[in-house]
């Protein structure tokens, strides 16, 4: 078991089609056993993100409300979402960066 924290990039591997979205899928589906983190902030910019993908015509609206819809269901029921950031920010930078030592991610 692992615990992954995911910026806002890594999270849209999950939603939209790139380079390591099969990698990430599989770290983070619940059947591989691995927490997920997600600061606050992503939620707002995974929307941004998002609402930017349909703006630029690469997803289509109904497509937009869909991903949108299914980021909420599973944030709320697979991911750990730090909402005390802004108190505990020396805690976490000191905690991510533990975990982050020695430790790469590739997406091969």
């Amino acid at each position: 078991m692992s615990t992954i924290f995911l910026d806002t990039s890594a999270l849209a591997k999950r939603y939209v089609a790139e380079v390591g979205s099969g990698w990430l899928k599989a770290q983070i589906e619940p059947t591989a056993g691995n927490i997920s983190i997600i600061a606050e902030l992503a939620i707002v910019e995974m929307f941004s993100l998002l609402a930017r993908k349909q703006r630029e015509g690469h997803l289509a609206l109904n497509d937009l409300l869909i991903l949108q819809n299914n980021f909420l269901l599973h944030a709320k029921a697979n991911i750990l979402l730090f909402s005390w950031i802004a108190q505990s920010r020396c805690r976490l930078v000191s905690w991510l960066r533990n975990i982050h030592c020695g430790h790469s991610m590739r997406f091969n």
